[in-house]
């Protein structure tokens, strides 16, 4: 969908202003080699890298995978946790800054309005650069 990151940005920023009350939409690197789990126990896809957005009304919800070292799925680095901290992310335990209440899952958050979605826009643009991602692999899901 995107070739470069200037491309994703505003694509991105441009989905998010159509999504409506209810859907959501998520950026994610293409899945992994399946992991395997044991002698006879089916293989899995190793976890994915990605961030999610979903409209509640007039609020925006994004979350980015969470670190596996506070139960998320993705093994990040503390250096990759720092940098995402750094950017603006919410862990899973902090209150977000528009009086919504944190997640009851272990990823990384923040909430704001339709009208500030240009925030969100830069924390996931800023999570998949961190992560080396190429923009023209990634995988766009609405829902």
């Amino acid at each position: 969908m995107s070739d470069t990151w200037d491309d994703l940005h505003r694509c991105l920023t441009e989905a998010l202003a159509a999504l409506t009350d209810g859907e959501f939409l998520t950026v994610s690197e293409p899945p992994g080699e399946f992991v395997k789990r044991g002698f006879l126990r089916r293989g899995a896809p190793a976890p994915t890298r990605f961030v999610q957005f979903v409209v509640m009304g007039d609020e925006v919800r994004a979350e980015c995978s969470g670190a596996d070292s506070f139960g998320g799925s993705v093994h990040l680095t503390d250096v990759e946790v720092d940098l995402l901290r750094a950017i603006g992310w919410l862990l899973p335990t902090e209150p977000g800054d528009i009086g919504a209440e944190p997640p009851s899952y272990p990823n990384f958050w923040r909430a704001a309005t339709r009208a500030s979605i240009e925030v969100l826009v830069a924390l996931g643009v800023g999570a998949l650069t961190s992560w080396g991602l190429d923009p023209g692999t990634l995988e766009w899901k609405l829902g």
